[in-house]
């Protein structure tokens, strides 16, 4: 693929003994998945995919009163206003017991990450009429029980500060990495998605300019300005397709990994890519000889660098 246009980006780097965690839309969900498959120590999504940043910013200030009073029951399954769907019980407490050690499992994480990477997807947020609560996700319930808001930059802004130094006092040396998902909201209208993404994007470079424990990470711009061609999405024109993802995480891992681990997983990659390879003669001895040297660059290789599997 091309050289990125955009300016590099100045931060520390990052080997196999880093750790990252993942929050926000499916774009930190497609970008976690990769990082775990390159055997990194990741934890992601502790409550499914969430879009706005002040559903996900109420992660880090819940206590247990406010993960009980979230929960419903839904056709006798229990969700949470707080959490994605695939977040569920099939009893109220036994949900709420899940929300809150989820939360207690992130916070012990996080003493020990080096970067909380948080992708934002949309500014605007769905109100429940009757407690003024804000939902992280609607779970197809009426659209009559909800008022719909779009959060300004300086609300987004002031409330992230408050995320940053709370994260500074679990962990003084974790770095927070903003970005903004590239994936267009096309149900609330292109006009509504961009002035969403401009509330977004500001409120990134804003906290970025303010926080020296905070940076912003251009995966927006990557695909939107870059990328700008419907060949890098999927059929619907909304979802960055692979490729597009490929090049998000190529810059990512540019960015982020040093030289050093990403020359360790490229040997990975390899073999990875030699194990999966399907022989026309599996019968033939020279297969059975491939397979006996793959199997020995395997375990020599494990034994370098244990925490690797195949």
């Amino acid at each position: 693929m091309k050289k990125t246009t955009l300016s590099p980006l100045i931060t520390e780097k990052y080997g196999y003994d880093a750790r990252f965690a993942f929050l926000g839309s499916c774009f930190s969900q497609h970008l976690s998945n990769r990082l775990v498959n390159k055997a990194f120590d990741v934890f992601a999504q502790p409550y499914g995919v969430i879009f706005n940043p002040l559903s996900l910013a109420e992660i880090f200030f819940n206590d247990r009163a406010d993960w009980q009073s979230s929960v419903f029951d839904r056709e006798g399954i229990y969700l949470s206003w707080m959490a994605h769907s695939s977040v569920y019980g099939l009893k109220a407490e036994v949900l709420e017991k899940q929300l809150i050690h989820q939360q207690s499992r992130f916070f012990q994480f996080l003493e020990n990450t080096n970067v909380l990477f948080v992708t934002f997807g949309t500014a605007w947020v769905y109100m429940l009429k009757n407690d003024h609560r804000v939902v992280a996700n609607c779970h197809k319930m009426p659209n009559e029980l909800f008022v719909k808001r779009c959060l300004s930059s300086a609300e987004i802004t002031e409330l992230w500060g408050k995320v940053v130094q709370k994260c500074q006092k679990v962990n003084p040396q974790l770095k927070v990495v903003l970005t903004v998902s590239p994936v267009r909201h096309t149900k609330d209208g292109l006009v509504n998605n961009n002035k969403s993404k401009a509330q977004l994007i500001t409120a990134a470079h804003e906290l970025s300019e303010r926080h020296q424990a905070l940076e912003y990470f251009p995966a927006y711009e990557l695909i939107i300005d870059e990328l700008r061609d419907y060949a890098y999405f999927e059929r619907d024109g909304i979802h960055p397709n692979s490729l597009a993802v490929d090049r998000v995480e190529d810059y990512f891992m540019e960015t982020y990994i040093k030289e050093k681990s990403r020359s360790v997983l490229r040997e990975y990659e390899k073999l990875k890519r030699l194990q999966e390879h399907r022989p026309i003669h599996p019968e033939s001895e020279g297969h059975k000889q491939f397979l006996r040297q793959l199997e020995e660059q395997k375990r020599a290789f494990t034994e370098k660098y244990p925490h690797f599997s195949f």
